[in-house]
């Protein structure tokens, strides 16, 4: 994947242009993602109206003329609001015509959605919209231009250590895996996509890895500010948890399958109880797209 989000409009092709033969040598081993028999190259950020506000729509297309030049599969990490314009999209004409060009579409999805007080209800509310306002037309609207559509799903975050003088310490909580379960579920139960992306493997200053974290907090380093697994009330769990829940979610659309709606949580360990079903959650927080974007610095 290369995140082009702060980048200038008049070197971010040649900087591709010349980083390509190192990429075309990596795309002939076994290991390289395929997509539909070609090979996959990613680009994230165009378009963002806080990320890349020096690249134009004339430079984004000629990025995508080069790669498409080179028959690969080109993933588009684009804003959420991709489809109808507005909040995190630039201000300026023609990104519909650009994001519409990737074959695949997975529009970013960090810090668009938790609770504002830390209640699993307000979340799973905020979650459960965004399915329905976001996922399930995103993906109809994908389909009609010929595009595949791959949402992005978080375990929680804290932007405690991100680098814009803005602390939010555990702003989404995981609770025990199911802040990204509901994802899940939404995503591959009621949109019925085929594919998914997980942020991040290893993104530590936002506090969304998927990889093996401290299970409690007595494993942190002493004055070290850092998430640890039962950082929320019940919950303990192995360190590789969210590999594990992740996986699980992985088997299914391989099989072309459903997942349960209860995470079933780890012998021996300790999950907190299921939350209210998915078709039971109030519609109270129904205005909450209608806000204005996070501010920058908020995540």
């Amino acid at each position: 994947m290369y995140d082009v989000s702060g980048q200038h409009g008049d070197v971010v092709l040649g900087a591709l242009e010349e980083d390509w033969p190192k990429l075309e040598a990596w795309m002939q081993g076994d290991r390289y993602l395929h997509h539909r028999g070609r090979p996959a190259v990613a680009v994230w950020g165009m378009g963002f109206q806080f990320a890349s506000p020096n690249i134009n729509t004339s430079q984004a297309h000629a990025v995508l003329d080069f790669f498409e030049s080179k028959n690969v599969t080109v993933v588009g990490g684009t804003p959420t609001w991709w489809r109808t314009g507005g909040h995190d999209v630039m201000n300026t004409t023609g990104w519909d015509e650009v994001f519409r060009r990737f074959a695949v579409i997975s529009p970013w999805t960090v810090g668009r959605y938790s609770s504002v007080d830390g209640t699993r209800l307000e979340t799973l509310q905020s979650i459960d919209n965004y399915v329905t306002q976001f996922i399930i037309p995103d993906l109809a609207e994908a389909r009609r231009v010929g595009a595949d559509y791959m949402p992005v799903v978080w375990p929680g975050g804290s932007a405690q250590h991100e680098s814009r003088g803005v602390e939010h310490w555990n702003r989404a909580p995981r609770f025990g895996g199911w802040f990204l379960w509901r994802q899940l579920y939404n995503a591959i139960n009621r949109a019925g996509v085929d594919m998914i992306y997980g942020a991040m493997v290893d993104e530590v200053s936002e506090g969304t890895a998927y990889y093996k974290i401290a299970s409690d907090n007595a494993s942190v380093p002493v004055n070290a500010k850092l998430l640890y697994n039962d950082v929320d009330p019940g919950v303990r769990v192995p360190t590789d948890w969210w590999m594990q829940v992740a996986g699980k979610a992985a088997e299914a659309l391989r099989a072309g399958q459903n997942v349960s709606e209860v995470l079933e949580c780890c012998e021996g360990c300790s999950c907190p109880p299921a939350p209210p079903a998915a078709d039971v959650v109030s519609e109270e927080s129904v205005g909450y797209w209608s806000k204005p974007l996070f501010d920058k610095g908020a995540w």
